[in-house]
This record gives C-alpha cells, sequence and structure tokens, in this order.
C-alpha cells in the first residue's frame, strides 16, 4: 500500500512503500526515486497522486490528507464488482430493493442503498482491478459477477430508456446498460487513470464526449430534476455545459 502524507504548515509529501521497489520518476522534471521502502517528494497534491498512481505496485493506494482543521480523509480506488455508494452534493442514491421497476432517487434523508460496479458485458474485470476513466459501467443492485439464470449481474440491475431517459432496475438479460465515467466539463481523464473513490465524474450513456446540440457527454447524462429539493429522482437528459457530478464512495448495507 502506497500512502501520501500531506502536511499543510510543511507543503512537503511523502511516499511510503511497504514492499522493496526500484523505481525512477520525474517531478517538475527531476528525479524521484523511489526504493526498498521509503522516499519523499516535493510537489503539489496532484503531482503526488499522479506518481502514486503511475507506480506498478502502488495499486490501491490511499491518499491521506492531515490538516489541523479537518479530519482525516482516505480516498481509495474503485474497483469492479466493489459495493459503493453513488453520492451526488452531500445526497446519497435510494432505491426500493425489492421489486423491478424502483428509480434511483437521491436523497439526503437516512436510507441510501448500495451499488455494485459491474464491467459491460463482454469485458473480463477481476475484483481487485480499478475503474478507469472513460470505461463503462453496469449499475446493479447484486454483487453477482456473473450470468444468473439468463440474467447477466441478476435481476435488479440498472436499465435506461433510450426515448424517455428514464433509468429503472429490472432483469440483467444478455446486454445491460452501460455507462461511461467522464470528466466534468472542459476537463481531462488519461484513459488509463485509476478513478478515485469522492472524485467528480459525469455518467454518461452516449458514445459522445462533447457533441453540438446535446452538450458534454452527448445526449443522454445523467442529472437529477431538482437540485435544490432534499430528494430528487435520477434521470438521462443532455449533458449541457454543465452536467450534473457524481462520486462513488464507499458503503454497505
Amino acid at each position: 500500500m502506497c500512502v501520501c502524507i500531506y502536511f499543510l504548515t510543511f507543503c512537503a509529501f511523502f511516499i511510503f512503500l511497504d514492499t522493496d521497489i526500484v523505481s525512477q520518476k520525474k517531478l517538475n522534471g527531476n528525479p524521484v526515486k523511489v526504493a526498498n521502502g521509503e522516499s519523499s517528494i516535493q510537489g503539489s497534491e496532484q503531482q503526488c497522486m499522479d506518481i502514486c498512481q503511475s507506480h506498478p505496485s502502488c495499486h490501491g493506494f490511499n491518499l491521506v490528507k492531515l490538516n489541523l482543521e479537518t479530519s482525516v480523509t482516505s480516498m481509495k480506488y474503485v474497483e469492479w464488482h466493489a459495493e459503493l455508494r453513488l453520492e451526488r452534493n452531500g445526497k446519497f442514491a435510494y432505491y426500493p430493493v425489492e421489486t423491478t421497476g424502483g428509480k434511483i432517487t437521491m436523497t439526503r434523508f437516512e436510507g441510501s442503498e448500495s451499488i455494485f460496479l459491474h464491467p459491460k458485458v463482454g469485458a473480463s474485470k477481476k475484483n481487485d482491478e480499478c475503474v478507469t476513466w472513460h470505461e463503462k459501467v453496469v449499475l446493479s443492485n447484486e454483487a453477482f459477477s456473473y450470468e444468473i439464470e439468463g440474467n447477466w449481474y441478476g435481476n435488479l440491475v440498472g436499465h435506461m430508456d433510450y426515448d424517455t431517459g428514464e433509468f429503472t432496475f429490472s432483469h440483467g438479460g444478455q446486454d445491460p446498460s452501460s455507462f461511461y465515467i467522464r470528466p466534468p466539463f472542459g476537463e481531462t481523464r488519461d484513459e488509463h487513470s485509476c478513478l478515485l473513490q469522492y472524485d467528480k465524474f459525469v455518467l454518461a450513456y452516449t458514445e459522445e464526449l462533447d457533441r453540438d446540440g446535446f452538450g458534454w457527454g452527448g445526449a443522454r447524462v445523467a442529472q437529477i430534476r431538482d437540485p435544490s429539493s432534499s430528494s430528487s429522482e435520477l434521470y438521462f437528459g443532455h449533458g449541457r455545459t454543465d452536467p450534473d457530478l457524481f462520486s462513488f464512495v464507499e458503503g454497505s448495507r
């Protein structure tokens, strides 16, 4: 595990690795050596993350911020088949888990539900692999990472109706809806870079990243109907120039 620790008072970063590694990286044009368990670097938080993520033995690292005014926050990779919660501005996804046809409501009320992330049917992913930017994910209520009784990922899997933009849970079938993980409007992310918990992203059904007339993410992009409400339904519409941003955070039932 790799841990980057940030002290606001000293503006210094440290990388610790628990395996014997010799690696040569560059920061601001200067080589940085990570070897035999310990090294330190100077730079910004993003530079620390970039070095840590690019190292082959840093999979699953935690980025820990130590701040005199705030509590410690841990950030981990979003991994395939993981049990997570969908979050937007302090609201979490809730949906009925016993019946098909249920819709996601983003709410501040208690009782958010977990969502399992599975790959598009035909794409083989291991449990400990991270989800990367621009990949397609299937949202499911169930942990099944395989086809069961003719339904991929079970009987409560997210589907989007392209004509209406409605998102509901129903039987997985042979080709459940899958969605692109896109960066916020106008930003870029390397397609080989891992998505972290709490990273803000656009959830898009359509393939186009930026299309005239539809906006960022294309014609079918996840959004909520009434952002000012304490509880609002999720649906898919035109991306516009300010599509709603979501994140995945750790969670369990």
